[in-house]
């Protein structure tokens, strides 16, 4: 584990000093529509977290199980670095790079989604030929999820901290210790980032980071449903409550705007809750450089506690499945809310653009 931290830290160190020679982004991310910082930052923070949690190969916990995550994770790791430098790989690619970790994953494990604790997706998991290509969209979704929730400063990477310890404890009671050390090393790695990231943004994850945290994660949970039935599907759900709610309304948006499912926007939670924050405070100059940090404050209890439930309903199916219904629901009315809220400061504040925009959230843009 000190390993970890040294090499976590040292990369870090060398991305701080030459990340900004590297990357070929130049201006790029100040101008895009889901941008909340104001200087170019370097995006190589994940570089590190993964270098870092790679020390795992000189322990005495490795396992051919590790092995085969760490080497499933490559196609992921390598598209997203390649979109950390150059800003030029289309998402459609990337996306096709995690379908290809998450294809290896199963290909290398042997393991998939066999069951869905609900009647019907239970039929379906009984069929290889269909539970593999779902179990390959899931965990595709998932670590696309991380990249999503990735745009304020420390709060992807302290979800994936969160859910890594989480499932850290999960694995050591059902007796998988190796499992449980590489989730622990996964938190290890996310801790020295964070604290580079966090509050200031010096650096920040990355698409490589992100990606590659999501996509390792879900597959310990899938590692964990194939192994041992008696563990709620649902219950590992709720583990990833966050990310996988915010990618679903992310779809259910562009959907119902009738936007392309690749293009960015400024209206995820996070950027709800930030702009709600800049616009209230406005008139304070030296609050609006605390707005993306206080948002992560303000989000971080909000998606801990779904994960923390999760150990409460881990063998109880039921409860676990009417837990997650309902704070879908309480995520979906709470988005409402705030985008009422958001419109009405944006009129209140002289934002009459954004408050226009905010029309088309949910419905085609007259342009």
């Amino acid at each position: 584990m000190i390993l970890n931290l040294v090499v976590t830290s040292l990369v870090l160190g060398l991305m701080l000093i030459f990340g900004h020679k590297w990357s070929k982004r130049g201006t790029v991310d100040l101008t895009a529509v889901q941008s909340s910082h104001r200087q170019v930052t370097v995006r190589f923070g994940g570089v590190a977290v993964i270098f870092g949690l790679s020390s795992i190969i000189f322990t005495d916990f490795l396992s051919s199980v590790v092995i085969s995550l760490l080497i499933s994770g490559l196609p992921i790791f390598t598209a997203g670095l390649l979109e950390d430098i150059s800003g030029k790989i289309r998402p459609r690619n990337r996306l096709l790079a995690a379908f290809l970790s998450a294809g290896l994953a199963v290909f290398l494990t042997g393991m998939y989604l066999n069951y869905g604790d609900f009647w019907f997706l239970d039929k379906l998991f009984v069929i290889p030929i269909v539970a593999i290509p779902i179990t390959i969209l899931i965990s595709s979704g998932i670590a696309n999820s991380f990249n999503i929730i990735d745009g304020v400063n420390g709060f992807s990477a302290s979800v994936a901290l969160v859910i890594a310890c989480v499932l850290g404890s999960i694995c050591h009671s059902y007796n998988e210790p190796q499992l449980s050390y590489f989730c622990y090393m996964i938190a290890i790695a996310c801790i020295p980032f964070l604290l580079v990231n966090f509050p200031f943004g010096l650096i920040f994850l990355g698409d490589a980071g992100a990606y590659t945290l999501g996509h390792l994660l879900s597959w310990v949970a899938i590692i964990l449903i194939y192994r041992h039935p008696e563990i709620s599907a649902w219950a590992m759900l709720l583990i990833f409550f966050w990310p996988a709610t915010e990618t679903l309304l992310s779809i259910y948006r562009r959907f119902m705007s009738k936007m392309p499912s690749a293009a960015p926007d400024s209206f995820h939670f996070h950027q709800i809750i930030m702009q709600l924050l800049q616009l209230k405070f406005s008139t304070d100059s030296k609050f609006n450089v605390w707005a993306n940090p206080f948002s992560t404050l303000i989000l971080l209890p909000l998606a801990v506690i779904p994960i923390l439930v999760s150990l409460i309903v881990i063998k109880h199916n039921i409860f676990a499945v009417l837990i997650y219904l309902t704070l879908v629901a309480g995520y979906f009315l709470l988005y409402l809310v705030l985008l009422k809220k958001l419109k009405s400061v944006a009129l209140a504040s002289g934002r009459h653009d954004l408050a226009n925009r905010l029309k088309y959230v949910f419905k085609p843009s007259k342009k």
